[in-house]
């Protein structure tokens, strides 16, 4: 074990042993007693005032230096009985006085050295405590002035409370007040919670209506749109088979075109170089002329044609642009009717 465990152990031992003291005597100058005798023989230590104060703590600083007096008087008592007891020659028991008034001397300086030591100490203490002492006065002088301020203030906070309190009085019938006004909202949410969930249960069953409606007026949509497409795919082989019908008679025409120009060609040819048949050829001419003329009315009467086909072909394509706007109209008119039921 070092020796800074050993001492630590010692002081535990000694805080020990002065606690029973501090048990067994109740006076403060038998307590300091009995430590100068425990420091003295058990411990192996010189008592001083400074030290058994440290560890004690009790009374004033005299009363450890009186106590440690009582000690040494003891001390010297005991040692005096014991010598006189003891068979010892007269030589011997001078040189034990002597030895032990020159131990005592030394005590007693030692002690008064130690004693002179911790007046010096105690008034450097003293001197910090009148200090201390003067700062504590002015302390005290600045806190009576805040304690002055603050009765200022605590009257000031007094008149305000009865204020705060007429005004809590004033809010307290101001919330029951607000209390009463309260349930009487609640009641009246109450019963508009009722109204609403009875206007609910309404809209609910009228939107199951609308929905089925919805879902057969959706039906009809489908089966009108099928209706129109089909009518629409009918219109339109209808045109293509009449478009059909019009090419080939127009390649006909075309076709009699030619043929007409190729005798018109023929019959120049014959009339340049057969102009001494003229006179004949002339009224072949009004006969070719007649042709003509007959080809040209069959001509206007397949060009009417033309157009009358044109024309129902414009009426076949306004059909079924008014059947595509039927159609249009009528899915604008579920998906209206759509989105409100959506958005409830």
């Amino acid at each position: 074990m070092s020796q800074t465990e050993q001492k630590n152990s010692a002081e535990q031992r000694l805080l020990l042993d002065i606690e029973k003291l501090r048990r067994a005597h109740s006076n403060t100058l038998e307590l300091y007693v009995a430590l100068a005798h425990l420091l003295f023989f058990k411990y192996d230590s010189i008592p001083t005032t400074n030290r058994m104060y440290q560890l004690v703590r009790r009374g004033s600083m005299g009363t450890p230096a009186q106590a440690l007096k009582i000690f040494w008087t003891q001390l010297r008592e005991q040692a005096q009985v014991r010598m006189q007891k003891a068979a010892l020659p007269e030589e011997l028991l001078r040189s034990a006085e002597q030895l032990l008034a020159q131990l005592w001397d030394e005590a007693v300086g030692h002690s008064t050295q130690h004693l002179h030591e911790e007046r010096l100490d105690m008034q450097t203490q003293a001197q910090k405590w009148l200090q201390a002492l003067e700062k504590a006065e002015e302390g005290a002088e600045q806190l009576r002035q805040d304690q002055a301020r603050l009765f200022e203030r605590l009257e000031a906070q007094s008149v305000a409370l009865v204020q705060s309190k007429q005004q809590s009085d004033e809010w307290q019938a101001r919330v029951q007040q607000l209390e009463l006004e309260l349930a009487q909202a609640l009641a009246r949410q109450q019963e508009q919670q009722r109204q609403w969930q009875t206007e609910r249960g309404t809209l609910l069953t009228q939107v199951k209506e609308a929905k089925a409606q919805m879902q057969q007026t959706e039906e009809r949509a489908q089966a009108h749109e099928q209706r129109a497409l089909l009518e629409i795919e009918r219109a339109r082989q209808q045109a293509r088979v009449s478009i059909d019908e019009l090419t080939h008679e127009n390649q006909q025409l075309q076709q009699q075109i030619g043929e007409i120009k190729g005798r018109y060609a023929v019959q120049t040819q014959q009339l340049e170089r057969a102009g001494h048949q003229q006179q004949q050829l002339q009224a072949q001419l009004k006969e070719a002329e007649q042709g003509c003329y007959q080809l040209a009315a069959q001509l206007k009467q397949h060009e009417l044609q033309e157009q009358q086909r044109t024309a129902r072909m414009r009426r076949l394509e306004q059909r079924l642009q008014r059947a595509r706007r039927r159609a249009t109209r009528s899915l604008r008119t579920k998906r209206a009717r759509q989105e409100p039921n959506t958005r409830n």
